[in-house]
């Protein structure tokens, strides 16, 4: 009986390992996809490219892929990466590909989907109407608000005098959070101003701490997870449990607005009060559950990725004075008294601010990774010369698309310069916020307090970086947004003398 037993396990391991390397054979030589570049390794298993993910490399890695086998290269058994403008509007403008749902549905939270996770474009068409044009109209509704709290962020650097370093990280991400949570309720945190007095603000770290325990639960089993989770120390229970925390403050905030039954969605102002307006429609998909989860993802969405570009940003100048000294001339021209922040209308028309922050977003922008898309059915893809089948993923990154030679001369070079001959081969190869109908819908707030914040700070502060703030300790890392590798740029911002 035992030698029975013992025939049958090998005659099970046998029938695996050949069905497992027949699977592998024809993947790597009669797949559709045979005749695409890239490592036999990768066309076999989608565990390499994982791996690298994983290790907050997988931007880099496919970079240097482009590099080596050239702009289309085949990194998993049914995935095809490419570089290239005309295919890129292919994929995410005229061809409007779904996303791939094995990718965006892992960032769903607690297993809701958002606006940002939607892999069906019908369901994100609902959603977005729903959303309406709020980020495009806080130009006009919230500008009085915005100026606030900007100028809120020069008092507290004013009151430092250049006397230490400070994080911009931590401080840029409370400058954020003030910025969406008051388009989003018209309510004002203050984060700003406790981190003045060195004060914890719970809301603002609930956002940092969301990406990196969501990372952690995926590597520990749900039952460990959940009593580590009761570990009675205040900062683990807070770190554990982000969207707890950020989910009852939205809740509290929804139950402080005014009646809003009798406004139209026209008179909505802040992004909660049109969302309210829309629950429970027909063929929204959006209860109360649902819309609290979209509110708490565009807090986490939101904030670190911007407070991050401002940050590469600022640490940009202090390496290249020039620009600093170019920038500072049309800022001083046009805020004569450093204090008063003009109107967000003409920082629009500054033309050297403008294409500094296109320049930072080109080389720093946050979002970089693979924007995965899946072949319809029906449709007959041809990508640089190759015939791709339905079904097959698709994607492009930001970060090779901005560093395409073709279109960026010297592409590592921060050279604001580039934005100012009116090339169309950059504006073709841009695309910080994505592209086509799933582009960003908060561009227009990442876009204005890029702005607001650099001309406020670098009319009114020469910026240094710290001794601690290096080429390397500014390396970047790239998880769900990049970082620097050391967690933090510490830049001295001492005030200037005219």
């Amino acid at each position: 009986m035992a030698v029975a037993l013992s025939d049958l396990l090998f005659a099970l391991f046998g029938a695996g390992f050949l069905l497992s390397a027949s699977k592998i054979v024809y993947t790597a030589f009669f797949s559709a996809l045979r005749d695409i570049p890239g490592p036999w390794y990768m066309a076999v298993s989608d565990f390499w490219l994982g791996t690298h993910l994983l290790r907050f490399q997988q931007t880099s890695t496919v970079h240097e892929l482009f590099r080596k086998y050239g702009p289309v290269v085949r990194v998993g058994p049914n995935k095809v990466i490419f570089c290239d403008a005309a295919a890129m509007r292919s994929v995410y403008v005229q061809g409007k590909f779904p996303k791939n749902p094995e990718i965006y549905g892992k960032l769903d939270i607690d297993g809701y989907e958002f606006s940002l996770t939607m892999a069906d474009n019908a369901s994100h068409s609902v959603r977005r109407r729903a959303i309406g044009s709020h980020y495009y109209s806080i130009l006009s509704q919230f500008q009085s608000q915005m100026h606030q709290i900007t100028q809120q962020l020069i008092n507290n650097l004013d009151a430092l005098s250049g006397r230490e370093p400070v994080d911009c990280l931590l401080l840029l991400k409370n400058y954020m959070i003030d910025m969406v949570v008051v388009s989003t309720f018209g309510f004002e945190l203050g984060a700003l101003q406790k981190w003045s007095v060195d004060t914890p603000e719970l809301i603002s770290d609930a956002v940092s701490d969301y990406p990196k325990s969501s990372l952690m639960k995926l590597f520990v089993p749900s039952l460990l997870w959940k009593a580590l989770c009761l570990f009675p120390n205040a900062r683990w229970r807070r770190f554990s449990q982000p969207v707890k925390i950020l989910k009852e403050f939205v809740v509290a905030r929804i139950a402080e607005l005014p009646q809003i039954d009798d406004k139209k969605v026209s008179d909505a102002t802040t992004l909660v009060e049109r969302l309210l307006k829309h629950l429970d429609a027909p063929n929204s998909g959006l209860d109360m559950d649902n819309l609290v989860m979209e509110t708490v993802a565009h807090f986490i969405a939101g904030t670190e990725t911007s407070s991050i570009t401002l940050s590469y940003l600022l640490w940009q100048l202090t390496c290249s004075p020039e620009v600093t000294e170019k920038l500072q001339r049309e800022l001083d021209e046009e805020m004569p008294d450093p204090h008063v922040i003009p109107d967000i209308g003409v920082l629009q028309e500054l033309p050297y601010l403008n294409a500094c922050i296109q320049e930072g977003l080109r080389v720093h922008g946050a979002f970089t990774n693979l924007l995965e898309r899946v072949v319809p059915p029906g449709s007959d893809f041809q990508l640089m010369g190759y015939s791709i089948p339905a079904g097959t993923v698709v994607a492009t990154q930001a970060w090779s698309i901005h560093r395409d030679p073709r279109a960026f001369p010297s592409p590592e070079r921060f050279d604001p310069e580039r934005w100012l001959k009116n090339d169309p081969q950059c504006a073709a190869h841009f695309m910080p916020f994505g592209l086509g109908t799933r582009v960003c819908s908060g561009q227009p707030l990442a876009q204005t307090t890029l702005r607001l914040a650099t001309a406020a700070l670098v009319r009114n502060f020469t910026i240094r970086a710290d001794k601690t703030t290096t080429k390397e300790s500014m390396k970047v890392w790239h998880g769900f947004s990049n970082f620097p590798a050391s967690g933090q740029c510490k830049l001295v911002f001492t005030p200037r003398t005219s």
